[in-house]
């Protein structure tokens, strides 16, 4: 048996008053006698008793006013076995699921509960009703309350079906049209920390729907699988410094896409490392933490003076522009040239894009500046010269324009 209140407090009343119900119980359990009837202590107040009685739906009384030191008689509550929901998981373009989880509750707006358990599923969850779905896709959900509903179906493979709501009467059979789930997408990535895979991160994919929460294993790897396809953040916590207070946070945004696996990569450990170009055609990559004077690593191939390097702002990549007419990128992680990117004359200045998928380079020559993919190396676009021999390139801090610099004192962008 449940008591509950017919005028609501505020939100933050309604809020404490479900905290404190999580430890005390809401549920009195009063017991049902053979003839029906029950007792049960309650605060004085205008309230409804709703009965839950297993293999009927639950129902609930008329309001009722209580007075102080007096007993309310004559409640009367009718149960009935209640409407049932009928209906198939499929695949879309492949056929029903087995083992998907279905969902119904309260429709959103219908009930100040069902509001709240979106909010706050671990007070206000237990409004919701499940079943599992049978070898051949189907389920069958009985017992409901006549009201408005909204039904769903997950899976942890697939992106979850689109919700549908319905409006079940007293004892009604509804048969559902199919909840189709989707094919989704899925993140996979690594956490690495000075370059070597680093386990026991928590990592979290925040977008739509609930977060998603996982840790990295020894491998530094992590997957989420079957995300409604858009855009997510991934926030990636070094959760031993916590109790320290030096606790570390990466994030990065993804787009996810039906079908289709997105790869991210998440570097600690970068920020005390620096990059240099010299006239002895060398990169070199220093850590400034070491006491020596010598370069943690040294990155040949360019065969002229190296005039610009530049970090991906995740440090996965290194970009180098060279005297010899040729820009690099490199990879980080196994410290070795990735692509060789040929230029008309010497690359002054090299600039990677914020998400880290794109370079663009300045050449000495009267041409404008070149954008690549850091990903294949190939050069996806050209801009118009503006005049002058360039000198410097950069991005915007949100990637969408490229700003260069020439020999002439001007500043264009693009």
């Amino acid at each position: 048996m449940r008591v509950q209140p017919v005028e609501k407090g505020s939100l933050m009343e309604e809020i404490l008053e479900a905290a404190t119900r999580q430890g005390k119980g809401a549920d009195l359990g009063a017991p049902i006698a053979t003839d029906g009837g029950f007792r049960v202590a309650a605060p004085a107040g205008r309230m409804t008793v709703r009965a839950s009685v297993a293999g009927f739906a639950p129902e609930t009384s008329e309001p009722i006013s209580v007075l102080p030191g007096e007993e309310a008689g004559g409640v009367r509550i009718l149960v009935s076995a209640g409407a049932m929901l009928h209906g198939v998981v499929s695949l879309r373009g492949a056929g029903p699921i087995a083992g998907a989880s279905v969902t119904v509750q309260p429709a959103a707006g219908d009930d100040t509960q069902a509001m709240y358990a979106r909010l706050m599923p671990q007070l206000f969850g237990k409004t919701a009703n499940s079943a599992v779905s049978s070898e051949d896709g189907v389920f069958d959900i009985p017992h409901l309350a006549a009201g408005k509903y909204d039904v769903s179906a997950s899976h942890p493979d697939y992106a979850s079906s689109e919700t549908v709501t319905v409006t079940l009467s007293r004892d009604q059979v509804w048969k559902l049209r199919p909840l189709m789930l989707r094919p989704g997408g899925t993140v996979e990535g690594v956490v690495l920390e000075d370059l070597k895979p680093k386990g026991g991160m928590m990592v979290q994919l925040m977008g739509d729907g609930a977060m998603k929460q996982s840790m990295s294993g020894a491998d530094g790897r992590f997957l989420f699988k079957g995300l409604t396809a858009g855009d997510y953040l991934v926030n990636t916590v070094d959760i031993s410094g916590m109790q320290t207070g030096k606790m570390r946070l990466k994030s990065r945004s993804v787009t996810v896409r039906d079908g289709e696996t997105t790869e991210v990569e998440v570097v600690f450990g970068v920020g005390h490392q620096v990059l240099t170009g010299s006239m002895d055609h060398q990169v070199r990559l220093w850590d400034v933490q070491s006491e020596s004077s010598e370069s943690a690593h040294t990155l040949p191939g360019h065969t002229g003076p190296v005039l610009a390097v530049a970090f991906s702002p995740e440090g996965r990549w290194i970009a180098s522009g060279s005297k010899d007419r040729t820009a690099r990128i490199w990879d980080l992680r196994r410290l070795e040239t990735r692509h060789v990117l040929p230029c008309e004359d010497a690359v002054g200045s090299v600039a990677i894009s914020p998400d880290g998928s794109l370079l663009a380079t300045a050449c000495w020559s009267n041409t404008g500046p070149w954008l690549w993919s850091v990903e294949s190396g190939a050069r996806l676009r050209t801009f118009e010269s503006r005049g002058g021999n360039l000198t410097d390139v950069i991005f915007s801090p949100d990637g969408s324009r490229i700003v260069t610099g020439s020999f002439r004192g001007r500043l264009h962008w693009r």
